[in-house]
């Protein structure tokens, strides 16, 4: 079992006081004083490591970088690593920045089987200037909380609450913000999940954080009408931080080389967002593209079809998501990244 997990049960367990009372008069036993049996007191040094994830980095570099701090063993080891977070990177930390204001308190923090609930002041909004308050910064706080949160063994998702109030709260005042807004950027979905995309320099600028401008709800095109046609492999499906990444695989050649881009289209229509791609299925052709997505409110559904040498995503999706069509290469894929908050 990992350190922490033996460390977050040991913490967790609770012991009581054993009283041997003595006996009642006229029992005919001799009379004895009471046997305390007392909790053990941890020893001072027994400490654990509590891994926190801090910003490093700027512009298309910027990531998540994971620390080390320890901490004596307590029972509220969640509520500590939040704590930590917010106080930011020790002194011997350099190039490390701190994610959230040094101003937000921490209401509480519960974890409830595989989701754990942060509930912050509403500092953590009204004094995002003092950590910068970009999109890019903005996902990298929340990132920063779901990855910190989830290293305990039982937590899989977080949801941050701001002053008791979830992110579809109906108000949060005009010092605050809009509902779902947080920073104004990305918005706080309602379910974070951990983002490992987030940790280290992105390998491939489309690997990072992504560039919220380029996200929106028109029309968008890639690849070329010329280009010959090709097979797919696979559409899978990535439950990402801020965004659902929906990946179209393209086969490689014959002869082992790079498969070219093939030309596909993604509109918003009759409530879907399709994707179509000029190519055909693989013999062996693998879609996960219907596999559930959490918290996600602008996605319903999601499924492939194919005709007429094109494969079709189509998603349902509630009002018109904004949404980034690009491609990686090696291996050739089509990705459509679909925002998971839309801000009004």
């Amino acid at each position: 079992m990992p350190r922490l997990a033996l460390a977050v049960a040991a913490a967790l367990a609770v012991a009581g006081c054993v009283t041997d009372a003595a006996p009642s008069a006229g029992s005919g036993q001799a009379s004895r004083a009471p046997l305390l049996v007392a909790t053990p007191a941890l020893p001072p040094d027994d400490k654990v490591g509590l891994t926190l994830y801090f910003r490093a980095g700027d512009g298309e570099d910027a990531h998540l970088q994971a620390v080390t701090h320890e901490v004596e063993l307590a029972a509220d080891l969640a509520r500590t690593a939040v704590e930590l977070l917010i106080a930011g990177p020790q002194t011997d930390e350099g190039g490390l920045n701190a994610v959230l204001p040094p101003t937000t308190e921490v209401h509480g923090v519960d974890i409830q089987g595989a989701v754990a609930t942060v509930d912050l002041s509403q500092e953590v909004v009204t004094d995002a200037a003092l950590v910068g308050a970009s999109p890019t910064n903005e996902a990298l706080a929340l990132g920063a909380i779901a990855n910190t949160l989830t290293e305990f063994p039982s937590v899989d998702r977080v949801q941050v609450r701001i002053d008791g109030r979830s992110h579809s709260a109906a108000a949060f005042g005009p010092a605050l913000m809009r509902p779902g807004a947080f920073w104004g950027g990305w918005g706080l979905p309602p379910v974070l999940v951990r983002d490992r995309s987030l940790i280290g320099p992105p390998p491939d600028p489309g690997d990072g954080v992504p560039d919220l401008r380029r996200f929106a709800s028109r029309p968008q095109e890639v690849g070329s009408p010329d280009a010959p046609r090709v097979t797919l492999a696979s559409v899978r499906v990535r439950d990402r931080l801020t965004h659902v990444r929906y990946t179209m695989e393209v086969s490689q050649t014959t002869d082992g080389r790079a498969a070219p881009v093939p030309s596909a289209r993604a509109w918003i229509a009759d409530d879907h967002l399709r994707l179509r791609v000029a190519a055909a299925y693989a013999e062996d052709f693998d879609s996960r593209a219907s596999d559930p997505v959490a918290g996600a409110p602008t996605i319903r559904s999601a499924h492939v079809e194919g005709r007429d040498g094109t494969v079709d995503l189509l998603v349902g999706t509630n009002g018109d998501p904004a949404y980034r069509l690009h491609t990686l290469a090696n291996p050739t894929r089509i990705v459509l990244d679909i925002r998971k908050v839309s801000i009004k």
